[in-house]
C-alpha cells in the first residue's frame, strides 16, 4: 500500500501533509505503524517519509523504543526526535498525538505547533 501522507517541497519549505485515514491519533495508545488498522502516529508517519520501513517500525510504541530495538533513523529525524535536548518536543508529539481528549481541531494545531518548532516543517492535514 502507497502512502498518502508525504513530504512535499513548496519554495524551498518542507510540508508535511498528513492524511486523517493513515493517522492513528486520540487512542491513548499508539503506535508508531500498526499493521491491523493501516495507520500509524505522527512520528510514525514521519519516520516513513523520511525512509524509515514499516516493517522497523510495526508495533513500535516511540523513537526510543524503535531506535533500542535497532531501528537506524535517518540523521536529521534522529537530531530532532532522539537528541536530549528535544526530549520535551518528542514527548509532546507523543501526548499530543495520543491524548483521548483533544478536539481535532486543537490536536492538529498542537501537532502543527511541534513540528514547526521540532524540523521547521509546516504541517496539513487532508482526508
Amino acid at each position: 500500500m502507497k502512502l498518502k501522507t508525504r513530504l512535499e517541497q513548496r519554495d524551498g519549505q518542507t510540508v508535511f501533509v498528513i492524511n486523517r485515514k493513515e493517522w492513528m491519533r486520540g487512542d491513548g495508545n499508539s503506535s508508531m505503524w500498526s499493521e491491523l488498522t493501516g495507520s500509524g502516529c505522527c512520528l510514525g508517519l514521519a519516520a516513513l517519509c523520511e525512509g524509515v520501513s514499516r516493517n522497523a517500525i510495526i508495533g513500535k510504541g516511540g523513537p526510543v523504543s524503535a531506535r533500542s530495538a535497532g531501528v537506524v533513523f535517518p540523521p536529521a529525524y534522529a537530531a530532532a526526535w532522539l537528541g536530549t535536548v528535544v526530549n520535551y518536543l518528542r514527548a509532546e508529539a507523543i501526548t499530543t498525538n495520543d491524548t483521548p481528549d483533544l478536539s481535532a481541531p486543537e490536536r492538529e494545531r498542537r501537532i502543527k505547533a511541534v513540528f514547526r518548532h521540532a524540523r521547521g516543517w509546516l504541517v496539513e492535514f487532508e482526508d
